[in-house]
């Protein structure tokens, strides 16, 4: 029987088990970074597999990441954010450059009891106007974005005529 590993996590089989802890993981993550940008007035997009996930409405197992792509308009509201304690959004700074971070969580709320794995499960925040083969430009008008559920988290994706 073939077995098969997250994408950043490569040595982590995907079972149930994993897959649910990953899943959970990346909610709480999730709904930390938008609240704090929603505190914060930041514009940003869900993007990459994250996206494809919600245009597809399908999981991508493997993936094990977040990724967000802010309006680069909002970089001194980002380099704030940088600067401040995320302790009362249970988020910690694991990496940031002036156009990208890393974000992870202080410690993960296991009300369900499941079994933790030992695994780097982050959000990549990255400004949109990025170009590298990693993060290429996402050229789009975050004045015309589209508010979808993803993980049972209300967030933002770009408009169909930017994607």
């Amino acid at each position: 029987m073939e077995m098969f590993f997250f994408k950043l996590n490569n040595t982590v089989e995907i079972n149930k088990s994993t897959y649910n802890y990953v899943f959970l993981y990346k909610q709480q993550l999730l709904l930390q970074i938008t609240l704090l940008f929603k505190d914060f007035d930041v514009q940003y997009v869900i993007g990459h597999g994250n996206l494809i996930e919600i245009e597809r409405d399908k999981p991508i197992y493997h993936d094990d990441d977040i990724d967000i792509r802010y309006n680069v308009n909002n970089m001194n509201k980002i380099k704030h954010i940088l600067s401040i304690d995320l302790t009362n959004y249970n988020l910690k700074i694991i990496k940031y450059s002036p156009i990208w971070c890393k974000l992870k969580l202080i410690n993960f709320k296991n009300t369900n009891n499941i079994t933790e794995y030992d695994m780097d499960i982050h959000c990549d925040v990255v400004c949109n106007m990025n170009n590298t083969p990693l993060f290429p430009k996402y050229d789009i008008n975050y004045n015309n974005i589209r508010k979808v559920k993803y993980m049972n988290i209300e967030v933002n994706i770009p408009s169909i005529i930017d994607v």
